[in-house]
């Protein structure tokens, strides 16, 4: 069977809007995936912050008060306002 020149015509105007479908609809992906590089990358960039010994050591030195505290709390051999009070004192040492 022939084709005629309308026939391969739409054929080939067919396969090149399909084309220009699938290419256009790579480049929409692609310009999704930029954007949300550059999200993540931005919000890498906010939650790892560079910090400085002297900040490294403050918190620190504050988690490891409030894992005291919260150790005091759960002792037995006082009574309830002995604990309290402790536990408020050594809170008061975080920086």
């Amino acid at each position: 069977m022939e084709l005629n020149d309308w026939e391969t015509g739409s054929v080939s105007r067919r396969l090149a809007v399909e084309y220009s479908l699938n290419r256009k609809r790579q480049i929409d992906v692609l310009i999704n995936l930029e954007t949300r590089m550059a999200d993540l990358k931005q919000r890498v960039e906010q939650e790892i912050k560079p910090v400085t010994a002297q900040e490294f050591y403050e918190v620190l030195r504050n988690t490891v008060i409030e894992e005291v505290a919260a150790d005091i709390e759960k002792m037995t051999g006082f009574g309830a306002d002995t604990i309290d009070s402790l536990t408020i004192y050594v809170r008061a040492m975080k920086k």
